[in-house]
């Protein structure tokens, strides 16, 4: 905390919010400090906004604290027989970056599956091996998180794009960075 007065403070960054040409209607902050709890700074703090992409390091720091640097997404690929049937049910664990290209290790290896056709040929070879040859229903098991992944009627999980509406809420699988069609 530095020694200017809180709105001062509040006025500095809205000063730069209005320089840098953002909606100050479609922006609110915070600053708090973290000891006393006391806000040291704030304007339209109380409104729902979707967070900046400079959020991603705080929620980085967050699951680096709770899950640890070894952590590994673990997306699973079950087949149950039921008489006759044969149901392959794939089960999200949450993976940001299952099937995304960018994910790909340095080495060149790849830590998760970096295309959707990388994964059902490694699936399909791996089922051939167990002796499936046919499934007959396929289910796709997104509810790791909740089950209802865009909340109903909820505004704040839309985002209006010149080409319509799309939902950014949190899905437990995530296909291509969310950019494919299934």
């Amino acid at each position: 905390a530095g020694t200017a007065p809180a709105r001062d403070l509040a006025g500095e960054i809205r000063g730069a919010m209005m320089r840098a040409k953002f909606d100050s209607t479609s922006v609110g902050f915070a600053i708090v400090d973290c000891h006393s709890e006391q806000v040291l700074a704030a304007s339209n703090a109380t409104g729902l906004y979707i967070p900046a992409s400079n959020l991603k390091v705080v929620t980085t720091a967050a699951a680096l604290d709770v899950l640890g640097p070894d952590f590994a997404f673990e997306t699973r690929l079950l087949v149950a027989r039921s008489g006759e049937r044969t149901v392959a049910t794939l089960v999200g664990a949450g993976d940001p970056a299952l099937f995304d290209p960018e994910a790909m290790q340095s080495d060149g290896s790849h830590g998760n599956w970096t295309t959707v056709t990388a994964a059902v040929d490694a699936w399909t070879q791996s089922l051939r091996n167990a002796g499936v040859t046919r499934i007959d229903d396929f289910i796709v098991d997104a509810r790791i998180f909740d089950s209802e992944p865009i909340p109903t009627g909820d505004a704040k999980w839309l985002k209006n794009r010149d080409d319509g509406v799309y939902a950014v809420g949190v899905w437990g699988l995530n296909i291509a960075a969310n950019a494919v069609m299934v």
